[in-house]
C-alpha cells in the first residue's frame, strides 16, 4: 500500500506522455542523422527514393520487408560487395525515402503494386539490364511480381520467407 501513490504518479506520467504523442522529426533531420556516405536519392514516379549502390560486378538488387528499410541488408551487403554490385533501396514512406506525392488511383495505393512500379522505375533510372533479385517477406511479393512481368531482367530470384505465396 505504501507504493500505491508512486504507482498512481507513474501511471499519470505515462498517460500524459502517451497523450502528447511522439515528438515530430522532419525527414530532412532524419536524413542528416541517418544517411550514410553511400546514401543517394532519386525521384521515381513522384516519390523520392533513398538507395545505395555499392560494389562492382554482376548486379544484385535487395528488397526489404515491411517495417524495415535498406539497413536490414547491411550484413549481406558486406558479404557481397567484393564480388557484386549491390543495390538496395527504401520503399516509399519507409526509411529515408520520402512520402508519396503521386495521387493514388481511387484514393488508395495497392502497396505491393506501387512498390513494383517503384522498383521498375529504379531499374530504368539506373540502367539495369539483368540482375539477381533477392527479397524477404513482403519484399518477396514485390520481387515475384516484378520477375513475372520482367523475366528478361531477372537472372535469379531468391525469396526468403516470402509473403503472399501458397504454402506447400
Amino acid at each position: 500500500m505504501k507504493y500505491f501513490p508512486l504507482f498512481v504518479a507513474m501511471m499519470g506520467m505515462s498517460f500524459t506522455a502517451l497523450a502528447q504523442g511522439p515528438s515530430p522529426i522532419s525527414l530532412e533531420d532524419l536524413r542528416k542523422k541517418y544517411a550514410g556516405d553511400g546514401s543517394r536519392f532519386v525521384t521515381i514516379d513522384g516519390a523520392e527514393i533513398h538507395y545505395r549502390d555499392e560494389g562492382q560486378g554482376p548486379v544484385v538488387v535487395l528488397l526489404h520487408a515491411s517495417y524495415f528499410n535498406l539497413l536490414a541488408w547491411d550484413q549481406l551487403t558486406e558479404a557481397l560487395v567484393n564480388d557484386y554490385r549491390v543495390i538496395r533501396f527504401d520503399f516509399p514512406n519507409v526509411g529515408l525515402s520520402g512520402p508519396e506525392t503521386k495521387e493514388p488511383p481511387g484514393g488508395r495505393f495497392n502497396l505491393i503494386e506501387r512498390n513494383v512500379e517503384v522498383l521498375s522505375g529504379l531499374v530504368e533510372e539506373l540502367g539495369l539490364e539483368q540482375f539477381a533479385l533477392v527479397a524477404t517477406s513482403s519484399g518477396g511479393s514485390v520481387g515475384f511480381r516484378y520477375a513475372s512481368r520482367f523475366p528478361e531482367n531477372v537472372t535469379r530470384l531468391v525469396l526468403i520467407n516470402s509473403a503472399g505465396m501458397p504454402r506447400t
